[in-house]
């Protein structure tokens, strides 16, 4: 908690209340990591006040700049001082007191241009990401809702039945099945349909769309008319030779 609130201060410039509680971590737990950011900051401050220093003596703040000024004028008084030294020697010579003649001039240190600090950029919290989510809506009408739950109650295998929707105008019935792993989807898909077609008389045909994990792998359609026909001799119908018009996306 105290290295994320020493964080917290030194971006937002607070030096001394950052190394507070750097030290207080380092205090706790002896995390690399945290003495790394108290030498860092404690670095900061340190050149933080040797700066206001400088600009209060009105000296270079920057090291080229306060190295030359420093030369210059050690340069300058050591030349001032052999001269006046050459002279009294040259007067103690003569019998005088030594006299310097040579007007001694010192130019007033020139006025350091003003530190600037750049301001620290202001840090804006990321937007949070929204994350959406997409909901599917039923688009089924009561009416399909009704003959959906009549063909579950009828049927031996409730759970295999997505849904059913009635055309209102020819009586046709569309069933969408769902199959499982191994099951034979043409055999399941026909037997549906002839269940349908004994439960509804007014249906003339049955299209029966089979899907295996959400996805649509067989359709065909069964006739009521070759229902009949295939009735006629008295015997049981062969499923497959009732499908029509037969669509398959795989290979059974």
């Amino acid at each position: 908690a105290h290295s994320l609130l020493g964080d917290i201060c030194s971006e937002e410039g607070l030096l001394e209340d950052a190394q507070t509680h750097y030290s207080q971590a380092m205090h706790y737990g002896n995390v690399p990591s945290d003495q790394r950011k108290l030498d860092s900051i404690s670095q900061r401050i340190t050149d933080r006040n040797a700066a206001a220093v400088i600009s209060s003596l009105g000296l270079p703040t920057t090291k080229p700049r306060a190295k030359v000024w420093a030369i210059s004028s050690a340069t300058f008084v050591a030349a001032i001082g052999i001269a006046g030294y050459f002279i009294g020697q040259s007067s103690l010579a003569k019998g005088r007191s030594p006299v310097v003649t040579v007007p001694i001039v010192i130019d007033p240190p020139k006025e350091a241009p003003p530190v600037t600090v750049d301001p620290e950029p202001v840090r804006t919290a990321p937007e949070p990401i929204v994350q959406t989510k997409t909901v599917l809506v039923s688009t089924a009408t009561a009416e399909d809702n009704a003959i959906t739950g009549e063909l579950k109650s009828k049927s031996a295998e409730p759970d295999s039945i997505v849904d059913a929707r009635k055309d209102m105008r020819t009586g046709q019935i569309t069933v969408t099945l769902s199959s499982t792993e191994g099951q034979d989807y043409k055999i399941l898909a026909s037997k549906f349909a002839i269940t349908v077609l004994d439960g509804a008389a007014d249906c003339p045909q049955v299209t029966v769309r089979v899907e295996k994990a959400k996805k649509l792998i067989y359709e065909a359609d069964v006739l009521r008319a070759d229902l009949v026909t295939s009735r006629d001799g008295g015997g049981q119908p062969d499923p497959l030779q009732l499908l029509r018009n037969e669509w398959s996306a795989v290979t059974q």
